[in-house]
């Protein structure tokens, strides 16, 4: 576990991300589901329902499940180092209410 004691300089507004696609099929409206791996999305090619196995797969936006991140950038406290250090912080999840020069404490792994 890491501790960051530091000033909040700019928080970006929320970034949905994709973590689970949702395809259908243009022939039979069979359905597959696709987890988001290292930052890829794996795209089926043709159907997998063996009755099928021609149609193509549509992507469903609206089906999608999504979460939301932030990028958040640190400034270190000053007075700790004798450079001023920024960080660039990641959040998964909505950091609602964070403004500019905000004091915050940051735990992560």
């Amino acid at each position: 576990m890491v501790s960051i004691k530091g000033f909040v300089v700019r928080v970006s507004n929320p970034i949905p991300e994709m973590k689970r696609g949702y395809f259908k099929c243009s022939l039979c409206d069979h359905v597959v589901l696709a987890d988001v791996e290292n930052g890829m999305l794996t795209e089926p090619e043709i159907c997998t329902r063996e009755e099928c196995q021609q149609g193509t797969m549509q992507l469903v936006h609206g089906n999608c499940s999504f979460y939301n991140k932030q990028i958040i950038r640190l400034q270190e406290t000053p007075g700790l180092l004798e450079q001023v250090a920024y960080l660039l912080f990641m959040s998964y999840r909505l950091c609602s209410g964070w403004t500019n020069a905000s004091h915050r404490n940051f735990a992560g792994i």
